[in-house]
């Protein structure tokens, strides 16, 4: 310290906060969440889907101040989301005030590439902090349009990075020896096994490992995520192998054509067609052409636009509505009969589907989906403000209290902002604060004279 002091000039580089793709760091996200859980020593919060009552937070961009957290000093799983499908990325009882705010780095979507029967979805993640934590936990979504996720689903990490992205070690080239003494020697570690991400065995993801209590990765078939656990978050190139689709599989559609053959049959088939879902395939959709199709849950619609595939599921129809997931790019959302939802894949201002409920019943819901070309002027929203906090207590004749700003000149985000007015502290409160000054003054007076009273008896003495 002393010789930082002698220096002239010190520099000391700031690195600005916002969450970026790692291969084009001018792509900011904007769809991003932030949650606070709470930390428990028995590990019952920091689970892949956390129990009601380990919520302490939840935060959008627009509300978040990392300085605040940081000043609050508390241990806790702090979490940090994609929105749009879900890629989430959770500190385990970080250290904040140590560590300061976090940050992270991630792909929007992942790289698929297919060979053979094996298929392959690739992820880059990065950060510069948090650095005080436990371990962290990272929930990936998966293309379950490409990937068979009734088969074994591992996953692998290939390589990684230092802060400039540049390569620090890769499967393949390195050996798992040359970790030594690196930042991610934990990553050697047999117990918990980390060493399966890059011995090149792959980390085995079990869908019946819900709270990951016994292993590191978790398959949630129903929401097509894979949660995993590592022990180091700086740079990393993780993969999702799993089992291709078939062609067989992917062109198996479902015929309106009535099956030839006596009655029983007919019977036999249409309880085979019921017990299993069906896939549909809608084609490439070009703009404005429309495809409808009546579906039960579990069914899907394929379909492509601009050459690139996606997928509509029906996830679970309650209380008069749909629930309906869109992949490969994930927005799950609930519609109503006659509700429409319009779907923008490249996040660029630009609606690019439409999704229409046009009846429903029980147990099966009519949709239509329509190709458009549609763009949206993002500044254009609701604002949903807080109400303003209640008047502080009355000091040196001024009040405040803080209040919230929302318009076009904020982009429709809240913006805080303080209000004050004067104020009077009334006679009633003046006069109980001349009373206890008058009784501090007197209780002052009192010790004085006490002191005073015991040096003169102890001098007397002597």
């Amino acid at each position: 310290m002393s010789t930082l002091l002698q220096q002239p000039t010190v520099n000391i580089t700031l690195k600005e906060f916002k969450l970026v793709d790692p291969d084009n760091e001018s792509v900011v996200f904007q769809d991003i969440n932030f949650m606070m859980y709470k930390h428990k020593e028995n590990g019952t919060c920091s689970v892949p889907y956390p129990p009601q009552g380990c919520l302490i937070k939840e935060m959008n961009q627009s509300k978040f101040d990392p300085f605040s957290l940081v000043v609050g000093g508390a241990k806790l799983d702090f979490e940090i989301k994609k929105a749009s499908n879900n890629l989430t990325i959770r500190y385990i009882n970080v250290d904040l005030l140590a560590s300061g705010p976090p940050d992270a780095m991630f792909d929007a979507v992942a790289n698929s590439s297919t060979s053979g029967n094996a298929v392959e979805e690739a992820w880059k993640f990065g950060s510069l902090g948090p650095t005080v934590y436990e371990w962290v936990l990272i929930g990936i979504p998966y293309n379950n349009s490409a990937i068979n996720d009734s088969a074994e689903m591992r996953i692998n990490i290939t390589a990684f990075y230092d802060e400039n992205w540049n390569v620090e070690w890769q499967q393949g080239t390195n050996q798992t020896g040359n970790l030594n003494g690196t930042d991610y020697e934990d990553y050697l570690s047999e117990d918990p096994p980390y060493i399966a991400y890059i011995n090149g065995t792959g980390v085995l993801c079990n869908e019946s490992d819900v709270n990951l209590t016994s292993g590191l990765c978790y398959k949630d078939k129903d929401k097509d995520m894979l949660w995993f656990k590592i022990p180091h978050f700086s740079g990393l190139h993780s993969e999702v192998v799993g089992q291709a689709i078939s062609t067989q599989e992917q062109n198996q559609t479902t015929q309106d054509e009535t099956p030839s053959g006596g009655q029983q049959q007919q019977q036999q088939q249409q309880q085979q067609q019921q017990q299993q879902p069906k896939t549909y395939d809608a084609g490439t959709l070009e703009e404005n052409q429309s495809y409808e199709r009546t579906l039960a849950v579990n069914d899907k619609i394929k379909f492509k636009i601009k050459s690139k595939d996606h997928e509509l599921k029906l996830l679970e129809i309650s209380n008069n509505k749909a629930k309906l997931r869109v992949s490969s790019t994930t927005f799950e959302f609930w519609l109503s009969e006659n509700e429409e939802k319009k779907i923008d894949f490249e996040n660029d201002s630009v609606y690019d589907l439409s999704i229409k409920l046009l009846d429903l019943t029980a147990s099966n819901a009519k949709i239509k989906l329509t190709r458009i070309v549609e763009a949206y002027n993002v500044s254009v929203g609701v604002c949903d403000c807080p109400p303003c906090s209640e008047w502080s207590s009355c000091v040196n004749g001024t009040q405040t209290r803080t209040c919230y700003k929302c318009g076009e000149e904020t982009n429709y985000t809240c913006v805080e902002y303080e209000e004050t007015r004067s104020c009077e502290v009334s006679e009633e409160k003046k006069e109980i604060t001349i009373r206890w000054w008058i009784w501090l003054i007197v209780g002052i007076a009192i010790v004085a004279i006490i002191i005073a009273f015991s040096a003169i008896r102890e001098k007397s003495k002597k």
